[in-house]
């Protein structure tokens, strides 16, 4: 489930660094805020117009180094996933040392 997880964040990741690097004329419309959309619409279809995107997930609000949080992110989860697969991997190579002593 964690590595799942941390791939789901991968690909939010790198739509989210997808829509900030398009040309602003090509930018999807803004949407209305958050607030009003959880009021006025079922939590899965907020969810749906928050993954498709709009011209408010284009912008870049904050950026270290040059890289903004969604990049920043993707770092973060490749990190996490790295370690997940080598604790998967030991945790493989202890279970099959039991089985053959």
């Amino acid at each position: 489930m964690s590595v799942i997880s941390v791939l789901m964040g991968i690909g939010l990741s790198i739509r989210q660094l997808y829509l900030q690097s398009l040309p602003a004329e090509l930018v999807p419309s803004c949407a209305p805020d958050m607030d009003y959309l959880l009021d006025s619409l079922p939590f899965f279809e907020v969810l749906l117009m928050a993954i498709q995107g709009d011209g408010n997930c284009a912008e870049v609000l904050w950026s270290f180094l040059g890289i903004s949080i969604p990049g920043w992110l993707l770092i973060g989860f490749f990190l996490i996933l790295a370690y997940l697969s080598k604790s998967l991997l030991n945790a493989n190579e202890i279970h099959s040392q039991k089985l053959y002593r």
